[in-house]
């Protein structure tokens, strides 16, 4: 069986190359990556690299049309305004 995972941390690492990212160990030896470690653990190997496969063009609203409802609204997903103050983060919000 050929499954895709999608590593779960490679986000924190964009500069890092998915051949070599997919690679990195632990200290005691298994996958840097939780994802991969888990399919690991369950007898998973890794085989290639499909680095082609999150990308994505065109502006927000053609890649969510139709998919994400919602997409095209600017007024969807109001913003909240955050500000660092000397004590943490300040501003508006749930539990501001």
């Amino acid at each position: 069986m050929v499954a895709p995972v999608r590593p779960t941390v490679k986000a924190r690492y964009p500069l890092a190359p998915i051949e070599t990212y997919m690679r990195w160990r632990r200290e005691d030896g298994s996958a840097l990556d939780p994802w991969i470690r888990t399919h690991q653990r369950l007898g998973a190997t890794l085989v290639s690299a499909a680095p082609e496969s999150q990308v994505m063009t065109g502006t927000v609203a053609e890649v969510g049309r139709g998919r994400v409802p919602g997409a095209q609204r600017l007024d969807a997903a109001p913003l909240t305004a955050v500000t660092a103050g000397a004590g943490g983060r300040t501003g508006s919000g749930p539990g501001r």
